[in-house]
């Protein structure tokens, strides 16, 4: 994107890449903000315009076209989580209910939406919690609805330390 001077660089990333996605970050134990899943546009410039695109309608229309596709090698790879949960357990789920997929992709929009407001409520409250030495205030932070209390000490962590920190890390 870069070399070329490009704004934006589009990947194909689909349906089934966001419902394998937030079944791995639910099987880590992800919170809201992991089960968002696949970002449907980065700030690098990569976006990802079929993430709401099954495989199969992608495929269908490929071959329509009379166009071809670059697979990546690694797809097929058992040693990798991602093609366990894409071989393995999504099947398994769909067999149980064929509306899987597009039940999780729903999951991953929404869990995005909730961190997004989250994290807008946290920005708002940074001013309001840090203390003149530049830690946080317990009282402030006390009187903060849960979610956005925990936002503002990742936010804060992640100041400090450069890191995002795990759920553990911001726990009650």
């Amino acid at each position: 994107r870069d070399e070329l001077g490009l704004e934006w660089l589009a990947v194909g990333h689909h349906q089934e890449d966001q419902a394998e996605t937030v079944l791995q970050r639910l099987l880590r134990g992800s919170g809201v903000r992991g089960l968002g899943g696949i970002q449907p546009r980065r700030n690098d410039g990569v976006i990802r315009p079929m993430l709401s695109c099954s495989r199969e309608s992608i495929d269908s229309y490929l071959k329509h076209h009379g166009l071809s596709v670059i697979r990546d090698p690694s797809n097929k790879d058992t040693r990798f989580e991602r093609v366990r949960v894409r071989t393995e357990i999504l099947p398994l789920l769909v067999r149980e209910d064929p509306q899987v997929t597009q039940h999780l992709t729903d999951i991953a929009d929404e869990a995005r939406e909730i961190f997004q407001w989250v994290e807008e409520r946290a920005a708002d409250a940074m001013a309001s919690v840090l203390t003149a030495e530049g830690g946080l205030s317990r009282d402030a932070l006390e009187e903060l609805p849960a979610p956005v209390r925990k936002a503002v000490v990742r936010r804060w962590l992640t100041d400090a330390s450069g890191r995002v920190p795990s759920r553990a890390h911001v726990s009650d």
